[in-house]
């Protein structure tokens, strides 16, 4: 697991500082980098569930992130806990009031 989300974080981290998205509008860069970070969490969340069999390693992509670059870590954590109960409502271990209570709480956090 550690060597996974390593060789995620190298891949961020690379992704980000491309020659390919210095050519894009911001825009465009922060949604790529937001899409390969669900993509990148949705992973290490289901293989840690499904190797492991427990949830671990969530918060890595993002404290990673806010140590390689500060622009996008404020996003990525508190995107976590979303993308975590969402992999939990949809694999059916969760209550919609869970998810629901997760989602409220976490945009009282951004405010």
């Amino acid at each position: 697991m550690p060597l996974l989300v390593t060789g995620f974080i190298y891949g961020m981290y690379v992704y980000n500082e491309s020659e390919l998205l210095t050519k894009v509008s911001q825009r465009t860069k922060t949604v790529a980098v937001f899409m390969l970070y669900i993509v990148q969490e949705l992973l290490v969340i289901f293989i840690s569930d499904k190797l492991v069999g427990m949830i671990c390693f969530q918060y890595t992509l993002g404290v990673s992130a806010f140590m390689l670059s500060r622009k996008y870590a404020g996003l990525l954590i508190l995107t976590t806990p979303v993308i975590t109960n969402l992999y939990l409502f949809f694999s059916g271990r969760d209550s919609i009031l869970s998810l629901v209570l997760g989602l409220v709480v976490n945009a009282d956090v951004k405010m």
